[in-house]
């Protein structure tokens, strides 16, 4: 505190409300690459995984060489045993180059709006017990001096995209907002999934996710295709939906714990 650039957040998420950062810089010319890293025992086979994270090129300590965000996956605990697949990269440097982030702006470190977002995601394969992401600098000639800053960095689990179908049999999916009834929303078994991986108990509905209305949802073929959907019911006041909303989304987890969603369109009525 009190010297070099502000942190993007804080631990609680809250922007421009921290007061640390990770500023990487050497090992010097040709020692390779300087870096840090976490591992974590929580990801499962199948599930596809972002790792977000915030970097910045102080002006008054110029970032001058390459930076890559990576994730890599493991078939033991904490990062150990054998690698799954290719370490997988998000690089950047201050040259434009296609497909880098690119950093080559310098920034004063004033506001939050000065670190720029990294992100890199892939799937996890089978028999994956960790995953490990690393930051890293590296020097790519004999540049003296410079560092890149680092902020805010997560691992998180990307939602299984699923078909949803707001008010079954309605093709226009009207809402009056005034309503004290509640509005059926179905997730519907396709190919790649079978509605009935959903846990009832996770399921949330509209920007103020409401939880479903009754104590269990009910199987039901809404589309007639001969495989089973999962209906559940939302009380309309609960579900956050506003006048001018064009769609909605319904969030939930698998029993297996991975997280799904799916949106569909609404039209608002009773909008005075």
């Amino acid at each position: 505190p009190g010297f070099g650039p502000v942190s993007h957040g804080d631990n609680a998420g809250t922007l421009g409300a921290g007061y640390q950062s990770l500023k990487m810089f050497g090992p010097f010319y040709p020692d390779g690459a300087s870096g840090a890293f976490q591992s974590d025992n929580s990801v499962v086979a199948g599930q596809t995984y972002e790792v977000e994270a915030w970097a910045m090129n102080w002006e008054p300590d110029p970032f001058q060489n390459l930076a890559i965000l990576q994730l890599q996956f493991w078939d033991d605990l904490d990062g150990t045993g054998n690698q799954l697949g290719p370490n997988i990269n998000q690089p950047a440097d201050t040259l434009g180059t296609p497909g880098y982030v690119d950093l080559s702006e310098p920034q004063d470190g004033a506001d939050v709006s000065d670190w720029t977002r990294m992100a890199v995601s892939g799937i996890a394969p089978p028999g994956t017990q960790s995953a490990t992401i690393y930051l890293l600098h590296v020097q790519t000639g004999p540049v003296t001096g410079g560092a890149i800053y680092w902020d805010d960095v997560s691992l998180k689990a990307l939602p299984v995209p699923i078909l949803i179908d707001i008010k079954p049999g309605s093709d226009i999916n009207s809402i009056n907002t005034d309503s004290r009834g509640v509005i059926a929303v179905a997730v519907l078994t396709s190919a790649d999934f079978d509605a009935l991986q959903v846990d009832p108990d996770t399921a949330r509905f509209g920007p103020a996710e409401a939880a479903k209305a009754h104590s269990q949802a009910h199987v039901e073929d809404v589309d007639y295709d001969s495989d089973m959907d999962l209906v559940f019911h939302f009380r309309t006041q609960e579900t956050g939906i506003q006048c001018g909303d064009i769609e909605a989304t319904l969030t939930g987890e698998t029993w297996d714990g991975i997280p799904v969603s799916g949106t569909d369109s609404v039209n608002t009525v009773s909008c005075e």
